[in-house]
C-alpha cells in the first residue's frame, strides 16, 4: 500500500471557509461585473473574513437534499460518514446565494425591473429546494446612495423590493460602483459572513440532533446519581477481537474532574517477553471474543455536589511507559439519546445470542450511562411544624418548628430558614412579614423570609423548638418554606469529606459590605534560601475579616526566585467617602536565613498595604450556576438580588436572549425588594452550541436610582460560561 493512501483527505488539511455563491455576474463580457468579482477574490489579505466565493448561473442545480431517516435500527454498525460529505458542504452546497442585479432607485422602468429581480430570486430558491441556504440580493448602482433616511424614494422602493422577493431588510444590499469599490466589497463580505454563520449554526444543531441516533459507548455508571457520602461506582467493559490474547500493562480512566483519575487505574507489571503469553488471570488481559468487566470505586468531593461526573476517556497501555509503549485511547463520553433497546432489538433480529455463564455479559446487550450526578447527603434529621390554621389577617400567627437530630455525631452550625417561599406573587412578599419576636406587631420593615437563623449545635438525639411569627396583611393562600441546614463530618472509605470554595478576581475598588479577596505574594530575591517563620495580617479599623486570620506560609522555605502566596477574605463595612481610599492594614513577615542557627533573631518585615477605594452599591446581585454547561442539557441558574439600601427598591428586570442559549423563566418582571432582604430569580438555560458562550444578559433598572447602570453589576454577574459538546463516541472492539 503506497504512503499516499494513508494521507489525510484534502478537506481535513485545508482551512474551512464559508461557501458563498454569486449569481447574476457576467465576468467575461461586463467590465463592471468583472471589477466586482476581482474585488471579491483578487489579492485577498489574511485579515479578511474566511469565505470561499464561486460564480454560478442563477439556475445552477445544487445537490438535492435527501429525506433523513427517523430510525436506523437496521444499520449496523451505525455512524458511518460518507467520504464526499465534507466536500459537499465545503464546495457544493452554499451557505449563502447572492443574486446581483443592476438597478438604481430612480429607474424609469422600476416595476418591470422589480419583477425581473423577483423572478431571478425565485429561480435560485427553486434550485435550492429542500436546503436551508440563505438568499440575499445586491443591487449594483451607478450613483452613491444618500445616508439612510434622507432618500424617501429609496426607502419605499427597498421595502417594495423586499416584499416582492420575500426577503428581510437584512438580506438586501446596495453596491455603488465608485472609486471606493473595495471598501464596499469588504463591508459586503462581513455581512455575507454573518449570514453564513447563521446557516452553519442551524446545520450544526440539525446534524447533532440527527447524529444522536447513531452512536453507542461501552461504559456505564451503576446509578444515575450518587450521594456525596456514598462511594461512586462504575463499570468499564472491554472486548478484543484479535486472534490471540493480549496482556496490557495499564488501564486508565479519565474524568471531567481530573482529580478522580488517580483512583481508577489498573496496572500490571510483567517482563517484555511475557506480553503475548496466554494468561487469562492477568489483571488487564483480554481474551478473544470475551467481554471483560472492570469495576471502579472512588469518593466524590463535596464541592462537586450538584455537578455531573463524566467519563471522558479510557486508555489502554501496551508495554512500559519507560520504554516503548502503545496507547489505545478512546475519547468522549455522554449519553446516547437513542433508545438503548433499539440496538438490542437490531442485534437479536440477526442472530440468537448464546447462553453465557452468570459472570459474563453479552457485549451488544449493555446499556450505556456515561455520566452521573453527585447529590447531597441524605439528612438524618427530622423537622416538624405545629400550627393552627387558618391564619387571620394582621394577627401574629405562631408557627412552632421542632428540629430533632438523628445523626450519630454532632450536627454543627445548624441554621434555620423560615418564611414565605420565594417565587410567589410580589404583592404577597410585600404583605407578609416574619419575625422571631411575637411580643411586637410586625410593620413593613420586617422581611418575608428569615434566612440562616443560627441555632447552634445539636447533639445526637437532641431536640429543640423555635417559634416563628408570621403576619399576613392580605387575604389569600400562601406557601411557606421551612428548612434546616447543618454541617457534619462524614467519613467515606476512610476519607473525611472537606469542602473548600474560592474565587479570584482582580479589583481596583471594593464595595461596602461585599466580601472581597486580598492576595499577598512573597517573592524571594535572596541568593540564599530563606525560611518564613510566620506571617500576620494586621487590619485597620475599617476592615473586618470574614474568616479567622491564619498564616498559611508558616515554616515555608523559599529558594531564589520562588514565591509564596496567601489569600484572605475581607469585608469593609459602610463608611463615608474618604479622600484617597480606605487603609487596609499591614502585612508582617517574620523570616530568617535557612542556614542560620536557632539563636539568630528573627527578622520582621512590615509592609503597609495599599489603600482601596470603597463604594456603596444599592443592589448586590449574586449568580449561582454550575462551572460549565453541556449542549442540549438544562443549565439551572439562580440570581440572588439583595437590597443594600434603607429604602424599598422598585426593580425592573429583563433578560436579553443570547444566540447560544434558549431559556425558560420570567423574561421581564417588576418587583419590590425590602431593605436588607433579597429576592431570588430562577432560570433554566438550554445551551445550543459548544464553546465559551455568552449567557443571556440580566438587565436591572432601579427606578429610585436613575444613574444605576448594568456596568456596575457585571462585576458580580458572570457573562460567559464554557459549554461542553455532548460528545458521543463508539467504544467497540479492537484487534
Amino acid at each position: 500500500m503506497s504512503p499516499t493512501q494513508w494521507d489525510f483527505p484534502v478537506e481535513l488539511c485545508c482551512r474551512p471557509m464559508a461557501f458563498v455563491t454569486l449569481t447574476g455576474l457576467d465576468v467575461v463580457y461586463n467590465a463592471v461585473h468583472r471589477a466586482v468579482w476581482d474585488a471579491f477574490c483578487a489579492n485577498r489579505r489574511a485579515d479578511r473574513v474566511p469565505i470561499s466565493f464561486k460564480v454560478l448561473p442563477g439556475d445552477h442545480e445544487y445537490p438535492k437534499c435527501r429525506t433523513k431517516r427517523t430510525s436506523y435500527e437496521w444499520y449496523i454498525p451505525k455512524g458511518i460518514l460518507k467520504t464526499g460529505w465534507m466536500n459537499k458542504h465545503l464546495n457544493l452546497v452554499p451557505a449563502l446565494v447572492v443574486v446581483f442585479y443592476e438597478l438604481d432607485w430612480d429607474e424609469q422602468q422600476w416595476k418591470e425591473k422589480q419583477s425581473e429581480c423577483a423572478t431571478r430570486v425565485e429561480i435560485v430558491r427553486q434550485s435550492l429546494q429542500g436546503r436551508n441556504t440563505k438568499v440575499a440580493v445586491v443591487l449594483i448602482q451607478k450613483k452613491t446612495p444618500l445616508p439612510p433616511g434622507e432618500d424617501v424614494i429609496a426607502s419605499e422602493r427597498a421595502a417594495a423590493l423586499c416584499n416582492a422577493c420575500d426577503l428581510s431588510g437584512k438580506s438586501l444590499f446596495v453596491l455603488p460602483h465608485t472609486d471606493h469599490l473595495v471598501g464596499y466589497i469588504i463591508r459586503l463580505e462581513n455581512a455575507f459572513y454573518e449570514h453564513a454563520q447563521t446557516y452553519y449554526y442551524t446545520e450544526i444543531r440539525r446534524v447533532k440532533s440527527h447524529k444522536e441516533f447513531l452512536n453507542k459507548t461501552t461504559h456505564q455508571f451503576l446509578a444515575p446519581s450518587f450521594h456525596v457520602d456514598v462511594p461512586v461506582e462504575f463499570d468499564i467493559y472491554l472486548k478484543a477481537d484479535c486472534p490471540h490474547p493480549i496482556r496490557f500493562s495499564k488501564l486508565c480512566v479519565g474524568f471531567n474532574n481530573q482529580e478522580y483519575n488517580q483512583y481508577c487505574v489498573v496496572e500490571e507489571a510483567y517482563q517484555k517477553s511475557d506480553i503475548l503469553e496466554y494468561s487469562s488471570q492477568g489483571p488487564v488481559c483480554l481474551v478473544p471474543g470475551k467481554t471483560r468487566k472492570f469495576t471502579f470505586k472512588f469518593v466524590a468531593k463535596s464541592e462537586d455536589v450538584g455537578k455531573k461526573v463524566e467519563i471522558t476517556s479510557v486508555d489502554l497501555i501496551l508495554g512500559t511507559e519507560t520504554g516503548r509503549c502503545v496507547i489505545l485511547n478512546w475519547r468522549g463520553g455522554g449519553g446516547d439519546a437513542a433508545s438503548s433497546q433499539e440496538a438490542l432489538q437490531a442485534v437479536r433480529s440477526f442472530k440468537r445470542q448464546p447462553k453465557l455463564p452468570d459472570n459474563e455479559v453479552h457485549w451488544d446487550s449493555l446499556t450505556i450511562q456515561a455520566n452521573t450526578m453527585i447529590i447531597s447527603r441524605v439528612p438524618n434529621i427530622s423537622v416538624q411544624l405545629q400550627h393552627e390554621p387558618p391564619a387571620l389577617t394582621n394577627e401574629m400567627y405562631c408557627l412552632i418548628v421542632t428540629v430533632q437530630s438523628h445523626e450519630k455525631t454532632v450536627a454543627r452550625d445548624v441554621k434555620l430558614t423560615a418564611g414565605l417561599k420565594p417565587g410567589q406573587d410580589a404583592n404577597l412578599t410585600q404583605k407578609t412579614h416574619v419575625t422571631l419576636n411575637g411580643t411586637e406587631i410586625c410593620d413593613d420593615s420586617y422581611p418575608a423570609l428569615l434566612p440562616d437563623i443560627p441555632v447552634g449545635d445539636l447533639q445526637p438525639g437532641e431536640k429543640l423548638e423555635k417559634a416563628v411569627y408570621i403576619r399576613c396583611g392580605t387575604v389569600g393562600t400562601r406557601m411557606f418554606l421551612v428548612y434546616v441546614s447543618y454541617l457534619i463530618s462524614a467519613t467515606v472509605e476512610d476519607k473525611e469529606i472537606i469542602c473548600r470554595c474560592h474565587r479570584f478576581e482582580h479589583l481596583d475598588r471594593v464595595f461596602a459590605d461585599i466580601p472581597f479577596l486580598l492576595m499577598t505574594d512573597i517573592l524571594s530575591a535572596s541568593p540564599w534560601a530563606l525560611t518564613i517563620i510566620t506571617s500576620q495580617l494586621q487590619l485597620s479599623a475599617s476592615m473586618v475579616p470574614v474568616d479567622q486570620l491564619e498564616s498559611y506560609v508558616e515554616n515555608v522555605v523559599l529558594q531564589t526566585g520562588e514565591s509564596a502566596s496567601e489569600c484572605f477574605c475581607l469585608r469593609c463595612p459602610s463608611v463615608t467617602n474618604v479622600q484617597g481610599g480606605v487603609a487596609t492594614g499591614r502585612y508582617v513577615i517574620s523570616w530568617k536565613r535557612n542556614s542560620a542557627v536557632e539563636s539568630v533573631p528573627v527578622v520582621c518585615t512590615v509592609i503597609t498595604l495599599p489603600h482601596v477605594i470603597v463604594e456603596s452599591i444599592p443592589l448586590h446581585v449574586n449568580a449561582d450556576l454550575p462551572s460549565f454547561g453541556r449542549v442540549r442539557e438544562s443549565l439551572p441558574v439562580r440570581y440572588h438580588l439583595q437590597n443594600k439600601t434603607s429604602l424599598v427598591q422598585d426593580v425592573e428586570i429583563s433578560v436579553e436572549p443570547s444566540d447560544a442559549f434558549m431559556f425558560s423563566g420570567l423574561k421581564q418582571i417588576r418587583l419590590r425588594i425590602l431593605p436588607g432582604t433579597q429576592q431570588e430569580m430562577l432560570y433554566n438555560f438550554y445551551p445550543l452550541m459548544a464553546g465559551y458562550q455568552q449567557l443571556p444578559s440580566l438587565n436591572i433598572i432601579l427606578l429610585r436610582i436613575p444613574n444605576f447602570t448594568n456596568q456596575l453589576l457585571r462585576r458580580f454577574i458572570p457573562t460567559h460560561i464554557f459549554v461542553k459538546v455532548k460528545m458521543l463516541s463508539i467504544f467497540r472492539t479492537f484487534g
